[in-house]
């Protein structure tokens, strides 16, 4: 994705939610005694089109409470996944 499409993604008008939403291959990470990465393939369908990406997701527990901090996905094109360029 260049500038200008990361651009876009973020400023689209957005009409149709996400459906058919998958977390496949989850794994738990502990990085420290009070943060933790989730590792994971997601795959949905917006606006009928498929999308499938490698995500992570980091959590750290701020007074008892787990709080994502950092999230990151990048499409995953060897399973055929089809970017959101919206």
């Amino acid at each position: 994705m260049d500038k200008d499409s990361a651009r876009r993604s973020t400023m689209a008008d957005v009409t149709e939610a996400w459906a058919d939403v998958r977390i496949d291959e989850p794994r738990l990470l502990d990085l420290a005694d009070d943060v933790a990465a989730l590792v994971y393939r997601g795959s949905a369908t917006r606006n009928g089109k498929p999308y499938v990406a490698n995500c992570a997701s980091v959590y750290a527990r701020h007074a008892g409470t787990w709080q994502m901090v950092l999230h990151q996905q990048s499409p995953s094109q060897s399973d055929g996944g089809v970017r959101d360029d919206r």
